[in-house]
């Protein structure tokens, strides 16, 4: 499973019936590899008045389902994860590449956290 951005867009009750699915449709052994807004960093851009920092902390206003329910930082997400049920191999920060910017809006120069999880044997 990949899944970049999508967990902070889904309603707060809902994040680990969505964590248990995926778990679910794992085969034992079976990697899930996610990635989301790092909510410490965006808090310190937004402090330091940085442009996508708002962005990062709501979401984007553009349509149904584009806000942020939630934000987490390094610790809190693994928390959520072991949480489901998940083997957590990794939880880390990294800032996505400029060159990643493909001239749309998802690329930001923000920090985010990368999380590869497995599903237990």
């Amino acid at each position: 499973i990949w899944a970049s951005h999508i967990l902070e867009h889904i309603p707060v009750p809902k994040i680990q019936t969505a964590l248990k699915e995926w778990l679910r449709v794992l085969v034992p052994g079976g990697t899930a590899r996610i990635a989301i807004p790092d909510l410490d960093d965006a808090c310190q851009a937004w402090l330091e008045r940085r442009p996508a920092a708002q962005t990062m902390i709501f979401g984007e206003f553009t349509g149904p389902g584009q806000s942020h329910y939630i934000g987490w930082g390094l610790s809190e997400f693994r928390d959520e994860l072991h949480l489901a049920g998940f083997d957590v191999m990794t939880v880390q920060t990294f800032r996505e590449p400029a060159e990643h910017n493909l001239g749309g809006t998802y690329w930001h120069d923000m920090v985010n956290i990368f999380a590869e999880v497995r599903k237990p044997l």
